[in-house]
């Protein structure tokens, strides 16, 4: 990388005709493309990596050059701004369309394509904290009670998602879409008292009705008199096996999500090629004590 930070700075500031308009940058643009580049790899070095992709912008920003595209590119990619990286490489390769490393930098695009997905899941500002919260994404707990605080990280395929933090006296969630290899921030912000001890949260695309009383929202939680109880599911307007749950007598809190195991695993109710029966499902029950 340095080899090539070194090289565009000469290059920025003698005057590159602009990518993609082949236009001559005016000296004085040149010049403080190259100073924003210089700064960016300074931020570089320091491992300012926001910094560094800020001034990366800003250069482009004045003079479309492939190399700056390629370090701004490199830079995303290492903070988990894959998709941002992919852009930056498609870029590098718009604005050198002959370059000799056209193979592997498609190899890279490729992979981070196919990498996880990374939700960065906080607190809203002035809400109550989810540190004494359970979080769960997609049924999948993430985050006991009792945490060291600061954001809770968790990997997931992209997709739509829920995440969900419980407490003993609240619940919250939210409903991110991923888009592969990307990092999405997910604040919650728990009301300061939401009673009920069972939880039930569902997929989109899927309904669902507790002792045949339905939820008017996703991510409901309801007062259930301890004991067993039947969650009835549809997937669009075809019935799904049911699900019994068994309410515990404790002051724990029930916790059942019910997820889509079939791809595809999207809301299909504008899909053609969705099944014409229920999809397959999952299940995911917790019992969270406090």
């Amino acid at each position: 990388m340095i080899g090539r930070s070194l090289a565009v700075i000469v290059l920025l500031a003698g005057g590159v005709t602009a990518e993609p308009s082949r236009r001559p940058a005016p000296d004085q643009l040149s010049k403080a493309a190259g100073a924003e580049f210089a700064n960016a790899v300074a931020a570089e070095n320091r491992g300012a990596s926001a910094d560094a992709i800020e001034h990366y912008k800003r250069s482009l920003e004045l003079v479309m050059h492939p190399n700056t595209a390629f370090n701004k590119a490199e830079v995303e990619a290492r903070f988990g701004y894959v998709q941002h990286a992919i852009a930056s490489y498609a870029m590098y390769l718009s604005l050198a369309p002959n370059a000799k490393d056209r193979l592997a930098v498609e190899a890279t695009m490729k992979k981070l394509a196919t990498k996880p997905d990374t939700l960065v899941i906080r607190t809203s500002s002035k809400c109550p904290s989810i540190d004494t919260a359970y979080v769960l994404v997609d049924g999948v707990l993430v985050h006991k009670p009792g945490g060291k605080g600061g954001p809770i990280t968790a990997k997931v395929k992209n997709g739509e998602h829920w995440v969900d933090a419980v407490t003993s006296v609240s619940f919250t969630s939210d409903n991110p879409t991923t888009l592969g290899g990307s990092r999405r921030d997910v604040s919650l912000c728990p009301p300061n008292r939401l009673d009920g001890n069972v939880v039930v949260q569902y997929a989109l695309g899927l309904a669902a009705s507790l002792d045949a009383v339905p939820f008017q929202y996703r991510g409901e939680r309801r007062v259930v008199p301890p004991g067993t109880h039947r969650l009835t599911v549809a997937d669009r307007n075809f019935e799904c096996p049911p699900v019994t749950i068994k309410v515990p007598k404790d002051d724990s809190v029930l916790y059942v999500y019910v997820g889509i195991a079939e791809l595809p695993s999207k809301s299909l109710l504008r899909t053609s090629d969705a099944p014409f029966r229920c999809r397959k499902l999952t299940t995911a029950i917790h019992t969270l004590t406090f």
